[in-house]
């Protein structure tokens, strides 16, 4: 039995239209480079498959689905996303390639051929039921629970250590019993630029609608500092944060049937994480091994996706530990 399934093929980046007609913003080509890099090391064993996009209306509104579909044929449509998002509506193809991985991967779960998978797929964690930002879309992550679920692993634990909050897959399992996110994450960062959405990664609201969220302090912040701005709740610093996360996943609402990752890597000291959670290669390592600890514990399966980053050398030393930790960990 192949220990991990590998997903990296290229048509997780397809476009409706030529690469070179699309203006891609940020960190998006970046997404794309570092994927090509890693399928060069790591032989994709999972199966090529695609969705219809009608499978993430799972998790996301009909007619926000609709928008998506007509703005991809040059048609007008109303629809709520910023500014990184637009033009991610001709990834279309992607995400279905994206979402077609997961399923694949969890199909292999389901008949013990694999325990544990990495997929890439395009970012998901910051889209809402009806909205998207911080260049994601569509909520792949969130639409492959929803298939797991349909394949009978009832319950989900979502372990998210990008450095900015999973508020989009926060949302879309709002006091939803069968799925717990621990999202460990900057307690503000730009992406989040209103104030409600930065409530919503506080530890109040987290355990208000059944998640545990733990917000790392930027050392230029105290906690008199968000309490005024009425964000209440417990704070960690970089030399507390990781224990907090251990205790969170020794403390789950229930046994898990099956444990996601989101992979992000900006939270290391050489990306965004500098003056937040300043992790190293070894806490990445760390966080990897607590979660596989917690899988050997209930006997379930892993699969993981890549999160944010923006330090290229950085994602890709980070991918390529985590990969191998999949592999050979507890193996």
């Amino acid at each position: 039995m192949e220990k991990i399934g590998i997903y990296f093929h290229p048509e997780t980046f397809q476009a409706v239209k030529p690469l070179g007609e699309i203006e891609l913003t940020g960190s998006l080509p970046d997404f794309e480079y570092r994927r090509g890099v890693i399928r060069g090391s790591h032989q994709d064993t999972l199966e090529l498959r695609s969705t219809g996009i009608e499978q993430f209306t799972s998790v996301h509104d009909g007619e926000y689905i609709d928008s998506i579909v007509k703005l991809s044929r040059g048609e007008k449509a109303e629809i709520t996303i910023s500014m990184e998002c637009q033009q991610l509506y001709y990834f279309i193809p992607g995400y279905e390639y994206s979402l077609g991985g997961v399923c694949a991967a969890v199909d292999t779960m389901k008949s013990a051929s694999k325990e544990r998978a990495y997929c890439y797929a395009l970012p998901s964690h910051h889209a809402y039921p009806a909205k998207g930002h911080g260049y994601c879309l569509l909520n792949t992550l969130a639409a492959g629970v929803r298939y797991a679920q349909s394949q009978g692993f009832r319950n989900n634990l979502i372990v998210d250590w990008d450095h900015h909050h999973g508020d989009g897959t926060q949302t879309i399992f709002e006091y939803d019993r069968t799925v717990h996110q621990i999202s460990i994450h900057s307690a503000i960062d730009i992406y989040m630029g209103m104030m409600r959405a930065h409530k919503l990664g506080t530890t109040t609201y987290g355990e208000k609608v059944g998640h545990r969220n733990i917000p790392v302090l930027d050392v230029h912040y105290d906690e008199a500092f968000f309490n005024e701005c009425e964000m209440e709740g417990e704070y960690y610093r970089h030399d507390t944060c990781l224990a907090r996360f251990r205790e969170a996943l020794e403390d789950l609402p229930f046994a898990p049937d099956m444990i996601w990752i989101f992979d992000g890597h900006d939270a290391h000291r050489e990306d965004l994480g500098a003056d937040v959670a300043r992790w190293d290669y070894d806490d990445f390592a760390l966080l990897t091994k607590a979660v596989l600890d917690i899988s050997r514990k209930y006997c379930c399966p892993v699969l993981s996706m890549p999160g944010g980053g923006y330090r290229n050398h950085v994602s890709l030393q980070c991918m390529n530990q985590h990969i191998e930790l999949l592999e050979t960990y507890g193996k």
